[in-house]
């Protein structure tokens, strides 16, 4: 056994209002929907050694059509790529940027798999994760509004700010929650994935 265990588990519910689930989540290789997934893994491992860990929801942009199809697409690809490269060793700028490349190359997946089909080019989806490598390197990413966050002594902290007109001032605290939602555009992403709009990953490596 190893000295560290991990036990990750995803779950995804389609939630009270909407008729279908957009949503997909990744718990280390597998990318899963409509069951609970859990995995194990120690730290010892030579998957995790070599490759490291990588956890992520993506949140298909509910009202277009696709949003399950490039939820489900984006993570296939962000997982295959992830899971191609050997990390083992490099320092935490090396893996930053490798993670940052794993969302390229899954975004420009994505949106050749859109432009072939044109019913679907409204479709998109937003995307937030973590990635663990050994020893105690973290690196987290996000794309949209979903959101990374840390739980810890009974209180949750939101590691991410949301890309939205108003995420910045929420973060900061110059605008609480339900002021945000009275602005009605609080719900408006400046950022998402897709064939529209910036797509631009937000990353983190600071944080342990």
């Amino acid at each position: 056994m190893g000295r560290l265990c991990f036990r990750i588990t995803g779950i995804s519910d389609r939630g009270s209002i909407r008729s279908a689930n957009d949503d997909h989540f990744a718990v280390g290789p597998f990318v899963e929907q409509t069951a609970p997934l859990s995995l194990t893994i120690y730290d010892e491992s030579r998957l995790f050694a070599e490759y490291g860990l990588i956890c992520a929801v993506a949140d298909g942009m509910g009202g277009y059509q696709g949003g399950a199809v490039a939820s489900r697409i984006f993570l296939d690809i962000l997982v295959e790529r992830f899971y191609a490269e050997k990390r083992k060793g490099a320092d935490r700028d090396a893996l930053a940027e490798s993670v940052s490349q794993c969302i390229h190359n899954a975004t420009a997946g994505l949106q050749s798999f859109l432009t072939r089909h044109t019913d679907l080019s409204e479709a998109g989806t937003t995307v937030a994760g973590i990635t663990l490598h050994p020893p105690d390197l973290m690196t987290i990413f996000h794309v949209g509004d979903s959101r990374v966050m840390r739980a810890c002594g009974g209180y949750l902290r939101t590691l991410t700010i949301d890309h939205t007109p108003v995420g910045a001032d929420v973060a900061s605290g110059r605008m609480t929650v339900a002021q945000a939602a009275d602005t009605g555009v609080a719900g408006r992403l400046t950022r998402s994935l897709g064939l529209k709009g910036d797509s631009t990953p937000e990353m983190n490596s600071k944080l342990r």
